[in-house]
């Protein structure tokens, strides 16, 4: 809308400039104002002009200076035709223009129209002398402001505002967050679950109408209690004064519920929504804020988290575990365990997942569950990943040169299935070492395949052109459905190790189970049981027609060097 404003402004300024460059030329080759250069620039300019006197009456004034003054004022004091707030500085730098300190004055003022409004209006003034150097008459020429105010304040709003919702965006928050005043203040980041989805699945103009509806009713809800900005395609941020936390919290979870509380309407279907939220009410509130936001997409649909101390050292020593595992990357300090997966029948390993563990500064070995959070926040998940693809390729060319060929299970992150960088990277390694591939087996957790299922077809269709396969990991542990099973590309169905475990003693884990191998085996999946730890599971997962079990019982982790080592022959 202002792109048309803007264009119309733009014309009107190359008119004006059009004008004065006659104008200019007209009293060069005249000695007054009524030689007919100057009438034909008068009277034809777009923009009003109007002969002052010396002593302040305006002489005459042309069409478009009558019409921005709503009438002809001839005979008037020109000083009565400006705003009167605005009269004291005219007058002094006319002054100045008369002292000759200026060639010309511009002015940015108010004239005053004969409804008695005032129209904001850029003058410039030029004077004219008689031959002894005195005074003459002034040339006024107006350019009416209204217009460009217009289109001033409609650029600000759109620059400082979310164009699909009309709240405040990011860039209208962070200034508000630099200049609090003194008083308690709290910010709450607030998510909307699943909104990738909605659009992969419905479109965009279904997420977007679910925007609009979480918009409209935490508007609603907070009423005048703080400021409401949209900060992220799917994230709303809520500045609160003068609050402590407990009334943060109350009316944060106030706002969640007003989210979840019921469907939204999009062409006929109805969408579920849920929310989650994260609260901070000291020192750098959005990056706390957003922690919190993150402890809260852990813990489930409609959670509110309050940032705590806890949190904070969790933070400080997660920068810690993340610059170890930089070092870890440069020095050699990431290592690799080797665990095989064997059939159930026979017990004769048919792959061998790598389990990443990493050299503390004391020498001791730590295992993932320690760095991993950290690498993941500070965004090395895609080095980590890459480092096991490259350490998993070498592992598969140095047993087929012992001509004893092995497939190798790799894990990749939801950073890296969502990162096509990483995917050019895997590409390049593969291009290098074509025959790996088809010893590769890449395995997604079902919660990162299902959420960003796009980018999982997009990296399982670019390697498997290389022969390398694919597995959904903890299948069971996350809310797939079976039918999403036939959408992707998987020969391996691991079964998640809460569903496993219970095999032996729970009817509910077994029928569970006993569906899902069913499934599997219609779609022509592979199903391998996790954490078999003892004999009862793999006798119960055998009885199920399981075909391949990982777990301590039937194969513990060993340093990959090791495990995948071949005999030399006698």
């Amino acid at each position: 809308m202002f792109l048309g404003a803007a264009i119309a402004l733009a014309l009107a300024l190359a008119a004006l400039a059009g004008c004065l460059v006659l104008l200019r030329r007209a009293r060069e080759g005249a000695s007054g104002h009524s030689s007919d250069a100057f009438e034909r620039v008068f009277s034809a300019s777009p923009i009003g002009m109007a002969v002052v006197g010396a002593d302040g009456v305006v002489h005459r004034a042309n069409q478009p200076m009558s019409d921005l003054l709503g009438g002809d004022r001839a005979g008037q004091r020109f000083d009565t035709l400006v705003s009167e707030g605005d009269r004291a500085g005219a007058r002094e730098q006319l002054d100045r223009l008369v002292a000759r300190e200026l060639h010309a004055v511009t002015l940015r003022l108010g004239l005053h129209h004969a409804d008695g409004s005032d129209v904001p209006a850029v003058l410039s003034v030029s004077l004219l002398r008689d031959d002894a150097g005195d005074p003459r008459e002034y040339i006024v020429q107006a350019r009416d402001e209204t217009d460009n105010e217009a289109l001033t304040a409609e650029v600000r709003h759109a620059t400082d505002h979310d164009s699909l919702t009309g709240l405040l965006n990011r860039a209208a928050l962070l200034p508000l967050l630099r200049e609090l005043p003194g008083q308690p203040a709290a910010l709450a980041i607030l998510d909307v679950d699943g909104l990738s989805a909605i659009n992969e699945t419905c479109g965009t103009l279904a997420g977007d109408a679910v925007i609009e509806a979480v918009a409209g009713r935490l508007t609603a809800t907070l009423s005048r209690r703080g400021a409401l900005a949209r900060i992220g395609g799917d994230e709303f941020g809520i500045l609160i004064s003068d609050v402590d936390a407990a009334a943060a919290r109350a009316l944060v979870e106030e706002l969640v519920a007003a989210v979840c509380a019921r469907p939204v309407d999009v062409a006929g279907e109805r969408l579920v929504v849920t929310a989650c939220a994260g609260v901070a009410l000291e020192d750098d509130l959005l990056s706390n804020a957003n922690e919190a936001l993150q402890q809260a997409k852990r813990e489930g649909h409609g959670t509110t988290v309050l940032f705590s101390s806890r949190m904070r050292e969790r933070r400080t020593n997660g920068r810690d575990w993340a610059d170890k595992v930089r070092r870890g990357l440069q020095s050699d300090r990431l290592l690799l365990d080797a665990q095989p997966i064997v059939d159930v029948l026979t017990g004769e390993p048919v792959q061998y997942e790598l389990l990443l563990r990493m050299r503390d500064d004391d020498g001791s070995i730590v295992r993932p569950n320690a760095f991993l959070g950290a690498a993941r926040r500070h965004g090395l998940m895609g080095a980590v990943d890459e480092w096991v693809v490259g350490q998993a390729i070498a592992l598969v060319q140095g047993r087929a040169q012992q001509n004893a060929p092995v497939d190798i299970a790799v894990n990749l992150s939801p950073e890296s299935i969502a990162d096509r960088a990483f995917l050019a990277r895997a590409i390049s390694r593969l291009v290098d070492a074509p025959e790996a591939g088809r010893h590769l087996v890449f395995e997604l957790t079902e919660r990162s395949a299902m959420s960003d299922r796009g980018d999982a077809l997009r990296l399982m269709a670019r390697l498997g052109e290389f022969g390398c396969r694919f597995a959904l990991d903890d299948f069971g542990a996350g809310s797939a459905s079976l039918r999403y099973l036939k959408q992707l590309p998987v020969e391996f169905l691991k079964l998640d190790g809460q569903l496993t475990r219970g095999l032996p003693v729970d009817p509910a884990d077994r029928a569970i189970t006993a569906a899902v191998v069913g499934a599997a085996h219609g779609l022509g999946k592979t199903v391998v049981a996790e954490c078999v730890e003892d004999a009862a599971i793999l006798d119960a997962v055998r009885e199920l027609g399981v075909e391949l079990a990982q777990g301590l019982h039937v194969g513990r982790p060993q340093p990959a060097a090791e495990q995948l080592s071949v005999a030399a022959p006698s």
